[in-house]
């Protein structure tokens, strides 16, 4: 009662305001009705790796066997993922989580773990927030799956992704990261969580390294998947 009564007191002074589009909104909603009705979602019957519905991919050349993805990366979604990327709205990772945990419910996949892309310490203290990290702290609330930040880790400083090709991504990522406790990987489901999902470069380096050390399955799960522009192949 007393947690409700101060969570009423703050509402009052900070309402809750809609991740996608700042509107306020009421204590418990999670987003507003405009957005509600107007969210890009991701076509769920289609692969978002190769864009089929006959999914056309190679999990060893992927490096993951699937992908979701609650959100297509563009208006709301981008708003609030940029919102906890950039501006430290943590309220933002605990919103995203649960449509990426419905996400995953919907999809019958199963996992052990989740693992968040990492990041290096340099970064981190650049950004002020790990923000895969905040992401997979939430999902695990959501699905009731521990995840583990640490075991994942990025050993290596890489230039900045969005102004590289695919082809110089992949080359930017080699030998990026590392499993520090192979062991922990053997027969594991594995989620690798990112916020979004552009080439899938980070994704397929670091699905590459979980099954070497020993995954058995790895799912990729992102926030937002950039279109999927030219590729959506009945």
């Amino acid at each position: 009662m007393r947690n409700e009564a101060l969570s009423l007191l703050v509402h009052l002074f900070l309402p809750n305001r809609c991740p996608f589009c700042e509107k306020a909104i009421p204590f418990q909603a999670l987003l507003c009705p405009d957005c509600a009705q107007s969210l890009p979602l991701m076509d769920a019957g289609r692969c978002l790796a190769c864009g089929r519905r006959d999914c056309a991919c190679d999990p060893e050349a992927n490096g993951f066997d699937r992908l979701l993805a609650p959100f297509s990366y563009e208006d709301g979604p981008r708003r609030a993922v940029i919102g906890l990327k950039f501006h430290q709205n943590l309220l933002n990772a605990e919103r995203l989580a649960h449509w990426m945990a419905a996400a995953f419910l919907r999809s019958g996949e199963q996992a052990d773990l989740i693992l968040p892309v990492p990041m290096t310490r340099k970064d981190v203290r650049n950004r002020g927030l790990d923000q895969c990290a905040a992401l997979a702290e939430a999902l695990s609330r959501e699905l009731g799956i521990p995840f583990e930040k640490g075991l994942l880790v990025k050993v290596r400083q890489t230039g900045k992704q969005h102004d590289l090709s695919a082809e110089e991504r992949m080359r930017n990522l080699e030998s990026a990261f590392a499993v520090r406790v192979p062991e922990r990987l053997a027969g594991k489901r594995v989620i690798l969580l990112d916020d979004v999902c552009t080439t899938g470069s980070t994704l397929r380096e670091c699905g590459r390294l979980l099954k070497r050390m020993g995954a058995v399955r790895v799912v990729a799960l992102t926030a937002a998947r950039t279109p999927l522009q030219g590729k959506a192949v009945p």
